[in-house]
């Protein structure tokens, strides 16, 4: 392709991230931003899938308890995935709509940083 449109291209390979998604890059910089007070408590999310495994990859890996909220209807394998990263895990909603909002009811109840997907 390089030749084709003389310039160099170049692609990233997001596919081989440990979790598969491109998700990792941001969950684990939003994770160090997290002041230390804030790292304590753990974070919430909602997802239904690459977002709540790679905030529960990195959560594992940076010793930051993370709960996500996903919704019923998220695949099995992912909510499984997320568990063995050791999340707290909430299945919540019939929409996206529903699991946001429980998420962030989680995050004002349980002062847990709210992390946006």
């Amino acid at each position: 392709m390089s030749k084709q449109y003389g310039m160099n291209i170049y692609f990233k390979k997001d596919f081989l991230q440990y979790t598969g998604s491109f998700k990792e890059r941001g969950a684990r910089y939003t994770l160090l931003q997290l002041n230390e007070e804030q790292a304590k408590k753990g974070v919430v999310a909602a997802s239904a899938g690459n977002h709540a495994l790679a905030l529960t990859y990195h959560g594992h890996l940076l010793n930051i308890p993370v709960t996500v909220v996903m919704p019923i209807v998220a695949p099995m394998m992912k909510v499984e995935a997320c568990r063995q990263y050791g999340a707290n895990v909430v299945v919540f909603g019939r929409d996206f709509g529903e699991t946001k909002q429980y998420a962030m009811l989680l995050s004002k109840k349980k002062g847990l940083h709210y992390i946006n997907g």
